[in-house]
């Protein structure tokens, strides 16, 4: 979707170069982008030159306006703008009042601003739930009359709108809804799990979990006793594996999601219960911090090594390194970067994630 904007908007713009970027909240949805775009890049039904001038660089809106160390500020603001014509941030949901006004502050004054994302995800970490309120979440929004008249002389009568609001609000030409979903079929599975929690029906999102009735769905009672018996091969296979690539494989297709950090079901519990599984299960030196095939979450910002919040690794002996354990990131253009271990940020162990920490990522399971 978001190449397909851009390939529009280089089009439209006839000889006029377009300074375009593209950003994320985070470090791993910036990441994410930018395969996403250099995926579809070469199917795009366009010239040689569009193609050229959409970036297939991502950066997290942090890097983009200039971190000041120790500072709630940035390098870019109201008096020293970007130099953009069209800013797209995708993942909106996760970005917070404060970090949205200064980004907001910092754009020329017609440029054109782009968020995507999922209204009815959660909210940012920090203060606010600026794209659910652009959104009204909850209320269907109708066009204009003369938006749809546009949209008319466009398409014909072929482009399934709602009937013209009568009541003017400011953005509601500019909201777009995506209503089909690629991922999941609407009336089963996950689609209607997800539908279900969305209107607040407690009853039937517990009645499609406990039912039984779909293979995308399982209800299992944690407790001590049967907690790893789902995820025992998942955790065998990840443990086992003999290649760094196979490792990542195995990590980027299953994780364990939280909806707290704390508390018997929190990602510190869990966490926990499965490093001790893992390093009692491979038989790990109890003085030794680190072990191959365990899973890091990068958990701040490091611009000079430019790793960020949000970004995985996998611990691995380097054969380049008479098999030192490093940790291995795999970079946008799916080469490895290695990073010794005592130069990491801030970081956790990453069997299980929060909800928020996941958003942006695309499990199998």
């Amino acid at each position: 979707t978001v190449a397909k904007l851009l390939a529009v908007l280089l089009e439209q713009s006839g000889d006029r170069a377009l300074k375009i970027r593209l950003a994320a909240p985070t470090g791993k949805a910036a990441m994410r982008l930018q395969d996403s775009i250099k995926t579809v890049m070469q199917q795009l039904d366009c010239g040689e030159a569009i193609k050229s001038a959409i970036p297939e660089e991502a950066y997290t809106i942090h890097r983009l306006l200039g971190t000041i160390r120790h500072s709630p500020y940035f390098w870019r603001h109201e008096k020293n703008r970007l130099d953009v014509d069209v800013m797209v941030v995708d993942e909106a949901s996760m970005v917070d009042v404060a970090l949205m006004s200064k980004l907001v502050e910092a754009l020329p004054a017609d440029a054109k601003l782009i968020l995507l994302g999922d209204n009815n995800q959660l909210a940012s970490v920090e203060a606010g739930a600026v794209l659910a309120d652009i959104c009204d979440t909850g209320r269907t929004h109708d066009y204009s009359r003369e938006f749809i008249t546009r949209l008319e002389s466009l398409y014909g009568n072929g482009l399934a709108v709602h009937s013209a609001d009568d009541h003017t609000v400011a953005l509601q030409d500019c909201i777009v809804e995506l209503k089909k979903s690629y991922r999941f079929e609407e009336q089963r599975g996950i689609g209607a799990l997800s539908r279900a929690v969305n209107a607040g029906n407690g009853q039937q999102a517990l009645g499609l979990l406990k039912g039984a009735e779909d293979p995308e769905i399982e209800w299992h009672d944690l407790t001590e006793e049967n907690a790893f018996k789902t995820l025992k091969n998942y955790f065998d296979s990840l443990i086992t594996s003999s290649t760094i690539d196979e490792a990542l494989s195995c990590f980027d297709k299953v994780r364990i999601l939280c909806a707290v950090r704390r508390g018997p079901q929190g990602v510190e519990t869990l966490n926990h219960q499965i490093n001790q599984y893992v390093r009692r299960k491979i038989r790990a030196q109890v003085n030794k911090e680190w072990y191959p095939n365990q899973p890091i979450l990068v958990t701040q910002n490091d611009y000079n090594l430019g790793l960020y919040n949000g970004d995985l690794g996998i611990i691995f002996p380097d054969a380049e390194s008479n098999d030192e354990l490093k940790v291995h990131f795999r970079q946008p253009d799916r080469s490895m970067r290695k990073i010794r271990t005592f130069r990491l940020p801030e970081h956790e162990t990453a069997y299980a994630l929060t909800v928020h920490k996941s958003q942006g990522s695309e499990f199998e399971r």
